[in-house]
């Protein structure tokens, strides 16, 4: 791989005497994309984890792309934290101190690793078809946006391994992919304001992600359009919630849910799933816990609802204060779901046939994986 890197360190480079190297880095990131020429395989640009690049207005890419052609998916432009080496899972911030991330919303561009706040009424990360987030922070700030996402990405979009919190107000979501199949899998969300947790609108897929909520969102997971598949996710309100854990609302594809686990929704019309118009191919193996209703229905091919987990109790160890590792007895009610002991593996710290929601790990590893996945 004959990927091209550069280094930034807001603390200690400079933009005049440095080279971009790690050992005479540049101070800002626009100086850096202004400066670096791509290789073989495209560009990343290093940013140290330890002071905050503070944007005076948006990443805009004009000269880049006029040294190294317009941005393509086989030339990858990449954003990437680190601390003292690339690719070490260092996170670096970058405040935007009231404007936007980007000047435009660019394609095949890739933030890994990176602390993104404070961006004024706009996406946190907005960003084109063929773009992705991965292992990012993001959140609002001292902002005040309207009806934006903390991630809003085009076609293709992947958002990956992001802690997403402090949302937007109004009609907003934290995560959301646009125009075409896209994927939002392990992911934490914490949704306070918005009015939904993932949002897909053309297809794809939805996996191993937690979302918290404390308002009536609806839903938390929005299918709108196209094969959406809802797999291995935790849905959980930590109030009486009137909305739905998951909509698939279909005008152009099916879709499927199954192994989500889906707790709270127990206010006056609280939906686990819910279905209208075309409806999804598959629905089943699902576990609820405290709603008013689990499934509302309609046009689904393949009804496995008779293999629903319903739940005597709370299944999570302390989920109102983000601990969702599961309760003894919430093990022995999921792993009697009938899955055989070898179904999709298990990680070592589980019931081996604990298969409903995503992978849950004890305590310990859960709070390790936390800190690599979601840390601030």
């Amino acid at each position: 791989m004959a990927i091209t890197h550069y280094y930034v360190d807001p603390g200690g480079g400079d933009d005049g005497t440095g080279d971009g190297s790690i050992g005479t880095p540049w101070k800002t990131a626009q100086h850096a994309l202004d400066t670096a020429v791509e290789g073989s395989d495209g560009t990343q640009i290093n940013i140290k984890a330890s002071t905050a690049q503070v944007l005076g207005a948006p990443l805009d890419l004009t000269a880049y792309t006029a040294t190294n052609g317009a941005l393509v998916e086989s030339q990858r432009l990449i954003l990437r934290g680190y601390t003292a080496l690339a690719n070490d899972g260092g996170r670096a911030e970058i405040n935007c101190a009231g404007t936007a991330q980007w000047v435009s919303n660019y394609p095949y561009v890739q933030c890994v690793d990176l602390l993104v706040h404070t961006y004024g009424d706009n996406h946190g990360i907005y960003l084109g078809s063929g773009a992705a987030a991965i292992g990012c922070v993001v959140h609002k700030g001292a902002s005040a946006p309207s009806g934006k996402s903390n991630i809003f990405l085009g076609a293709g979009g992947i958002i990956d391994s992001c802690y997403l919190y402090d949302d937007a107000s109004g009609d907003a979501s934290c995560a959301r992919v646009s125009g075409g199949a896209g994927s939002v899998m392990n992911c934490y969300m914490i949704v306070t304001n918005g009015r939904n947790g993932i949002r897909l609108d053309s297809g794809g897929y939805v996996k191993g992600n937690i979302i918290k909520s404390a308002v009536n969102i609806n839903p938390a997971i929005f299918a709108v359009n196209g094969q959406v598949t809802v797999e291995s996710n935790i849905v959980y309100f930590t109030i009486a919630s009137t909305g739905i854990g998951i909509y698939f609302y279909d005008r152009r594809g099916p879709g499927v849910a199954r192994n989500n686990i889906i707790c709270g929704a127990s206010g006056v019309g609280g939906e686990g799933i819910y279905s209208d118009n075309v409806g999804p191919v598959i629905v089943g193996y699902n576990a609820f816990w405290n709603n008013t209703s689990n499934n509302v229905l309609s046009h689904v091919t393949v009804d496995e609802t008779d293999h629903d987990v319903a739940l005597a109790a709370d299944p999570f160890t302390d989920a109102a204060n983000g601990d969702f590792s599961l309760t003894e007895a919430a093990k022995t009610a999921l792993a009697a779901a009938g899955w055989p002991a070898s179904y999709l593996g298990a990680h070592a710290n589980t019931v081996p046939n604990l298969n409903i929601g995503p992978i849950q790990m004890a305590a310990a590893a859960a709070a390790a994986a936390r800190g690599r996945i979601i840390g601030g």
